[in-house]
């Protein structure tokens, strides 16, 4: 075979072979081209159009908040609201002038329409009016044939059964702002009077509420009209949310605080589940969810009771004789007084050139540490603050978590507890050993709120780090150890269970019958003046009154609710406070009696 003829055999030997290894691919290409073009052909048509497929949201269904026995304190409710869209009515101002003869529409409700017509799509719905009553969706669905581009949709809102109760706690819904809306990248937000939560814990766990929205595909005709719905993602609805609070242990507490001016917060000291977060005056979120017009809003903000503040973790209050036990429970630890060590309390104690006095004006006699506690006698603190210092004090004081933020969710207040470096930092001044004596009853520069107290209550309960929570802890918490020396706690806690249930002690008339509470009352003036022990509290001006305060727990041996109680203006700890801390330490016992006969 001639060189010729053999070069002829591979040139088309290789072409058979190449010719092979195209065939597989190209048979591929031809078999998704007949797809793409003949089996599909009309489907992707349709997509590849831009103009003609329309993408709708779907609301998500707001998830429930619940208390942590199952009781429901924000709910949904279905409502009905009046919208337009744009590209069907033609004359949208025409429209809407005829809506308004067969229902209630402000002129400027109106103008809102069309300002919002005016930036969104021909073909979005834009709302014009919600929550309509009965009448008038009936009145607009007979009309819709004369009404071109009205429409009656249905609409989710939020509802809160207990009206004001756990309001500061809840929060509630509201439009989203200008500087949250450039922020999020969720399309939910971006649909017009789309409602967040702005405050409590509908603000906080927002984002789990909330839920994730479904699409439609829709395929409209060359106006935007709908023709049909292509495929569907279903929304997402948002999660649960399970708090702390326990609507009985709530409840007894706002019915004992009635109209005043207060806070009381109630804790389980096993986990830090707060029970009860009780702040008044409050308000009613439900008003919010129909939309506060700006009188109504000014009312709130202009109100001289301050409705809107939470004062459980907001409020800044001297704690009075509530501190003391942290003073005495500092000088056994730093050596500096002994259990039976006493002074003697004439009234009065002369120091730096003027009297400070105690509050029982003839004296207590001698007294020792159990008694100063019990009795709460002011010049045995004076004496011992002079012992410890502000440095000491406030080093005890923070153990406990006042001057601290608790951690928990909502907004709080820091509060102050005193050092010479606060002062010098703070007021550019100097601390002065007058200021001891000051400190060591817990006024002065001493504010706490009335969370940070209920948690002190609590590690004074146990021994421990207690630390509050106002959601349901997944599992029980192992909280530490308070560093103090075997049996000096105690010696503060027999004091307490004395205060209460001891006649000389100064809440004896809070006792209960069944069970021993342990507490200390408190008093704190909110006005340098001092006024006779005689004196009605009726003769007192309101804002010179002083700020009466309860902490405790029950029971007194094995512990299991710490409470805080703060009442402005009210007069004396024993008398205003203790009740009110008493018959919610009740309330919480009932509960925890009812839980175990359900076990």
């Amino acid at each position: 075979m001639s060189s010729f003829e053999r070069k002829q055999q591979m040139l088309t030997r290789r072409g058979i072979i190449f010719s092979a290894a195209m065939t597989i691919p190209f048979g591929a290409l031809l078999s998704r081209l007949y797809v793409l073009q003949v089996v599909a052909g009309q489907e992707y048509r349709r997509l590849s159009d831009k103009n003609r497929i329309s993408l709708r949201l779907t609301f998500p269904q707001r998830g429930h908040i619940y208390d942590q026995d199952g009781k429901i304190l924000a709910d949904n409710f279905k409502a009905f609201r009046l919208v337009i869209v744009p590209e069907r009515a033609q004359d949208t101002k025409e429209v809407l002038t005829r809506v308004a003869t067969l229902i209630d529409l402000p002129l400027s409700a109106q103008e809102s329409a069309i300002k919002k017509v005016a930036k969104l799509p021909g073909f979005t719905a834009v709302p014009v009016k919600d929550f309509l009553t009965f009448p008038e969706v009936a009145r607009l669905q007979v009309n819709l044939p004369d009404l071109p581009g009205v429409d009656v949709d249905e609409i989710q809102a939020r509802k809160y059964p207990n009206n004001d109760l756990a309001a500061h706690l809840l929060g509630y819904m509201g439009p989203i702002t200008k500087k949250q809306l450039e922020k999020s990248t969720d399309p939910l937000l971006k649909q017009p009077d789309f409602r967040i939560g702005r405050k409590g814990a509908e603000s906080f766990f927002d984002d789990k509420l909330r839920g994730h929205a479904g699409s439609d595909h829709i395929e409209v005709n060359a106006r935007g009209r709908e023709v049909r719905i292509i495929s569907q993602i279903p929304a997402k609805s948002g999660e649960d949310l399970h708090l702390s609070l326990v609507t009985s242990i709530q409840k007894a507490a706002a019915e004992k605080l009635g109209s005043k001016r207060g806070a009381v917060v109630v804790m389980d000291v096993e986990n830090g589940a707060v029970l009860a977060l009780t702040s008044t005056p409050s308000f009613n979120p439900n008003d919010f969810v129909y939309g506060l017009n700006n009188a109504n809003w000014s009312k709130l903000l202009d109100n001289p009771d301050k409705p809107l503040l939470n004062r459980c973790c907001q409020g800044l209050y001297a704690p009075g004789s509530t501190f003391k036990m942290l003073v005495a429970l500092a000088g056994l630890e730093e050596g500096l007084i002994t259990p039976k060590e006493s002074f003697d309390c004439t009234g009065k104690m002369a120091f730096g050139g003027r009297d400070f006095h105690c509050w029982e004006e003839d004296g207590h006699g001698d007294t020792n540490m159990h008694n100063a506690i019990a009795k709460s006698c002011d010049i045995y603190f004076y004496e011992l603050g002079l012992r410890l210092g502000v440095d000491k004090m406030k080093h005890y004081a923070n153990l406990f978590g006042l001057g601290e933020k608790t951690g928990v969710f909502l907004p709080e207040s820091k509060g102050v507890i005193p050092s010479r470096e606060w002062k010098r930092h703070a007021l550019g001044k100097r601390w002065q050993k007058g200021e001891n004596l000051i400190t060591a009853i817990g006024q002065g520069f001493v504010l706490t709120t009335p969370i940070q107290l209920a948690v002190m209550s609590a590690r004074l309960a146990t021994g421990k780090k207690v630390i509050p929570t106002l959601t349901m802890p997944t599992s029980q918490p192992q909280f530490e150890d308070m560093p103090f020396k075997e049996g000096n706690l105690k010696i503060i806690q027999d004091a307490m269970s004395a205060v209460v249930n001891k006649s000389y002690g100064t809440a004896y008339g809070s006792r209960l019958s069944r069970t021993e509470i342990a507490g200390k009352t408190g008093t704190s003036q909110v006005v340098s003046r001092r006024h006779d022990k005689d004196t009605l509290l009726a003769d007192i001006l309101e804002q010179e009154r002083t700020n009466a305060l309860f902490v405790g727990y029950a029971p007194a041996v094995k512990p299991r609710f710490a409470v805080c109680v703060m009442l402005e203006n009210a007069g004396s700890g024993s008398k205003a406070a203790a009740p009110v801390g008493r018959d919610s330490l009740l309330a919480a016992l009932k509960w925890q009696r009812s839980k175990h006969k359900e076990i």
